[in-house]
């Protein structure tokens, strides 16, 4: 009997601890549940920061891959203009060339016109900018200094009223007579006047422009 007893009391003895065991293994369990709960939120938490971090990372490419497709399109501008600028560039040269060719052939004309009046030598009419330029006749009476005064029109009057080298013309064909004939004192008539002769005139338009070109002169005998 007392052998019972004793074995009873171990077993309860056995159960207390069993007990206690279990106690503290749901308290041990809950505990690291919590701890998983909170390491749960924790990662949460980060992955919501990394898919936050991942669409601010996508926002700056997009950014990015717009602000490369703009450079590339402003390099492109800078590239055109810069090409259009070289082609200007070039075309503005040429013009300067060119001015500079025609101011050479207006200046070696006008000392060929000078050296011709003053009886230098002969002077040959030189091709401006290699194309053909207007010709005028007129029948004017020789220089005695300085350059032609007025301007020859295609015909070969000034323009205005008909006056100038109209008028000179005909006076000096008065003043001169005609070839062959006799004046009216009896005297022999002059010979026939010189061939034309190139010059440069300068010709005023109606609206006060001015523009340069090759003349072909004969002088007459009236006045200067």
């Amino acid at each position: 009997m007392l052998q019972r007893h004793s074995i009873v009391a171990e077993l309860h003895r056995n159960i207390e601890a069993l007990r206690e065991i279990v106690a503290g293994l749901r308290e041990s369990v809950q505990e690291r549940d919590q701890r998983l709960r909170q390491r749960e939120r924790e990662l949460a938490e980060q992955a919501e920061a990394l898919v936050q971090r991942q669409k601010e990372l996508e926002a700056l490419a997009r950014d990015l891959q717009h602000q490369q497709e703009d450079l590339r399109a402003t390099v492109r501008d800078l590239l055109s203009a810069r090409a259009a600028l070289r082609v200007r560039a070039r075309a503005l040269r040429r013009r300067e060339e060119t001015l500079a060719a025609r101011a050479a052939v207006l200046l070696e004309r006008e000392a060929g016109r000078r050296r011709g009046r003053l009886g230098a030598g002969a002077w040959e009419p030189l091709d401006l900018a290699g194309g053909e330029e207007p010709v005028a006749e007129a029948l004017l009476a020789p220089p005695t200094e300085g350059p032609v005064h007025g301007a020859v029109e295609q015909d070969g009057q000034e323009p205005g009223s008909g006056k100038g080298t109209g008028a000179e013309s005909t006076s000096a064909q008065e003043t001169a007579g005609h070839p062959g004939q006799e004046g009216a004192a009896g005297t022999p008539a002059d010979p026939a006047p010189e061939p034309p002769e190139p010059v440069l005139v300068r010709i005023i338009g109606p609206g006060g422009e001015e523009q340069v070109v090759e003349a072909r002169v004969r002088w007459g005998l009236g006045p200067a």
